[in-house]
């Protein structure tokens, strides 16, 4: 594996936990709808979800990302979305040596029809995806806690690329 990957992505889970460290339960569970129809909770899960979702898949090189546990204790607990993290950085200190270009097949169920499709992707690939996706739910998790007054830190939530075009 692509050693810098592997701390990427280590590295993105740990800004998780130091935000859910600084916040409270009101504020990790707060929804205002119509503002935002999700909590930062709800978001940290479903992160954490596709995270698992890639792990329980890295087993037989199948991996479907729409066959999520979706629990709610992770949405609403800090302690247990903590908890969920510390797993899953285990699981990535685990494969630290694989070979980022081992091959999986990507399941999905497509969004207009319902049919499930597969493609074929790579261990590389996917932590790459994992990293985007992860950064835009930080996003929208930082405008939820902004808007609760929350300190984040700064330049969570904004993908590396966007802090090198500005100059942050």
């Amino acid at each position: 594996m692509n050693k810098n990957l592997n701390k990427e992505n280590l590295g993105i889970l740990l800004q998780a936990k130091e935000v859910i460290s600084k916040i409270d339960d009101t504020q990790f569970s707060f929804n205002d709808s119509p503002l935002f129809l999700s909590s930062a909770g709800m978001h940290f899960r479903h992160v954490l979800d596709f995270y698992t979702a890639f792990s329980e898949g890295y087993k037989n090189k199948e991996i479907d990302y729409d066959k999520r546990e979706r629990n709610e204790e992770v949405a609403i607990k800090r302690e247990v979305c903590s908890g969920e993290i510390v797993k899953i950085i285990s699981f990535l200190n685990s494969i630290e040596n694989i070979d980022m270009g081992s091959a999986v097949t990507i399941i999905t169920i497509e969004g207009i029809t319902g049919n499930s499709s597969r493609a074929e992707s790579t261990i590389g690939r996917e932590l790459q995806f994992l990293l985007s996706h992860t950064v835009h739910h930080y996003a929208i998790i930082a405008m939820i806690l902004k808007i609760q007054g929350a300190q984040l830190p700064q330049y969570f939530g904004i993908a590396q690329s966007t802090i090198e075009f500005y100059n942050y």
